[in-house]
């Protein structure tokens, strides 16, 4: 079955009438129109975000804690823009070098490395996955996109 782009196949979806995405952002809860599972996105609350966080944090190697307890910066709201469809959103962010800021994507549950534009919105963003792997791409010279 070919669905909408958003959209799964339900019978895709082994969690019964609805499936959670690991920071319970994401929670897929009816079958829609066209037999495909509808996905509702809810941003991830302070709480869950945190626990995320101190998760990541927990599996970091000693060297690459180091590196992130050198850019570490309290969590902080950053608006986003992902496309016209949408209106701005915020992602959270939690470390900074110079410019360059790792974030949290709670839609694409990854960090990410980013620069923001100069009205302060985070427009060109690169994902990279675990915290660890953000970290790193921070900690390189013009690694960011």
């Amino acid at each position: 079955m070919i669905c909408p782009v958003g959209k799964v196949p339900f019978a895709e979806i082994n969690f019964g009438d609805y499936a959670v995405s690991r920071d319970l952002s994401v929670v897929v809860y009816h079958l829609g129109s066209e037999g495909c599972a509808v996905m509702e996105w809810v941003p991830v609350g302070r709480e869950q975000f945190e626990t995320i966080l101190a998760e990541e944090i927990a599996a970091l190697r000693p060297e690459i804690k180091r590196l992130y307890e050198q850019y570490a910066v309290p969590p902080f709201p950053q608006p986003c823009f992902r496309s016209e469809s949408y209106a701005n959103e915020q992602v959270y962010v939690v470390a900074k070098n110079c410019d360059r800021l790792v974030y949290y994507d709670d839609v694409e549950e990854e960090f990410g490395v980013s620069i923001p534009d100069a009205d302060g919105v985070l427009r060109k963003w690169g994902n990279y996955g675990p915290l660890v792997t953000a970290l790193l791409v921070l900690d390189e010279e013009g690694s960011v996109p």
